[in-house]
C-alpha cells in the first residue's frame, strides 16, 4: 500500500485577504512527515479549523518575503511555544527569512521553548535542499519582484519491491533486502546466482508534488516540474489583464494551463487569484482551454497525490 501523499490548501487570496479566500498557506503530507508551505496570516485559524496538530510540522518552507506569504509566521513561531514544543523547527527559504522572524521575536522578547534552524536557499535554478530516506525537496528560482522559489516534493527510494514470499523460499537473508531493492542479483555460492527479476519486482513510480509560488510566466520552469502528478500554479489573473500581470510579475489562469500542458503534469491547481474577483469560476474555464485537468484549488480541502 502507498504511504500517504497529500496537500491540505489552507490559503489560496494573494496579497489582499477577503471573506472568501486568506492568504497562502498549504499542509504537506508524505508519510509521517508534515510540512508547511508559507504561512500567511489566517494559517494558524485554518490549521485549527481543520485538526491539524501544530506540533506535527517537522519543517516550514517559505517561497518569499511578501506579507501574504510569511506574516503569520512570527505568530505561529510564539504558538508553538505556547504549546511547548522541544523539537527543532527547520525553516527554509531566501535570504532575510531569519532576519524577519528573529526580528519579531526580539521585539516581543518572545522566549522560545525550542531551537530553529534556518536553511537559506542557494540562489540557483534548481537546487536540492532535502535527500532524506524516502523523500526529496527541491527549491525552484521564480521570476517575481523580489528572490522567490517554488518547491516540488518529491518520492525518493528502491526501484524494486520485495517478492516476500519468494525470498523466503530461496532463503534469502534478510540483511540482503536492501540490496535487492537496488536491483543486485543474490549469489548464493560462486556460480549460483539468483536473478533479481525472481525476487523482487518494480516498485511503484516515485509522485510528486510541485508547488509554484509567486511567478511571471516563465517556461524555463518547465523542465524540473516535468511530469508532477499534481502542480500547484499561481494564476492571480484572467488572461484579460495579462498586461497587469507582467507588469507585478504574476501569471493568469491561460499562462498557467499552458506551463501544465508543457510540462505533462497529471493535475493543475489554480491558487493565489486576485482579491479583485469574487468568483473565481471563470479561471477554471480558461485555464481548461489550455490543460483540461484542471480545478480551483479550494481552501480546507486534502488533495491526494496520486
Amino acid at each position: 500500500m502507498a504511504r500517504t501523499f497529500e496537500v491540505t490548501i489552507l490559503g489560496t487570496g494573494s496579497a489582499k485577504p477577503t471573506k472568501q479566500r486568506l492568504p497562502s498557506a498549504q499542509i504537506v503530507r508524505m508519510g509521517p512527515k508534515q510540512f508547511l508551505v508559507d504561512c500567511g496570516e489566517g494559517t494558524q485559524l485554518q490549521m485549527m479549523r481543520k485538526g491539524i496538530k501544530f506540533n506535527n510540522i517537522q519543517a516550514i518552507f517559505i517561497s518569499h518575503l511578501h506579507g501574504d506569504h510569511i506574516l503569520g509566521l512570527p505568530g505561529y513561531i510564539s504558538t508553538l511555544s505556547l504549546h511547548n514544543r522541544t523539537k527543532k523547527l527547520h525553516i527554509y527559504g531566501p535570504p532575510g527569512v531569519e532576519d524577519l522572524v528573529q526580528l519579531v521575536l526580539k521585539i516581543g522578547r518572545t522566549r522560545l521553548s525550542f531551537e530553529i534552524e534556518y536553511h537559506i536557499v542557494p540562489k540557483a535554478p534548481f537546487t536540492q535542499i532535502i535527500d532524506e530516506f524516502g523523500y526529496s525537496v527541491y527549491a525552484v528560482a521564480l521570476k517575481h519582484r523580489i528572490e522567490c522559489y517554488g518547491y516540488i516534493f518529491e518520492e525518493a527510494g528502491p526501484d524494486r519491491s520485495i517478492l516476500k514470499d519468494a525470498c523466503e523460499i530461496n532463503n534469502i537473508p534478510l540483511h540482503f533486502y536492501e540490496k535487492l531493492r537496488m536491483g543486485e542479483d543474490f549469489e548464493h555460492s560462486p556460480g549460483q546466482v539468483i536473478k533479481n527479476e525472481d525476487l523482487t519486482v518494480p516498485a511503484s513510480p516515485h509522485r510528486k508534488y510541485s508547488y509554484m509560488s509567486d511567478t511571471i510566466y516563465d517556461p524555463s520552469i518547465v523542465p524540473y516540474i516535468r511530469q508532477s502528478d499534481l502542480l500547484y500554479h499561481e494564476s492571480t489573473f484572467l488572461h484579460a489583464l495579462e498586461a497587469r500581470a507582467k507588469e507585478t510579475f504574476h501569471s493568469t489562469a491561460k499562462q498557467a494551463g499552458i506551463i501544465a500542458r508543457e510540462a505533462e503534469v497529471k493535475e493543475l491547481l489554480l491558487g493565489h487569484f486576485s482579491s479583485r474577483y469574487s468568483d473565481v469560476s471563470a479561471f477554471e474555464e480558461e485555464a481548461k482551454i489550455e490543460f483540461s485537468r484542471t480545478s480551483i484549488a479550494q481552501e480546507g480541502q486534502t488533495y491526494t497525490i496520486k
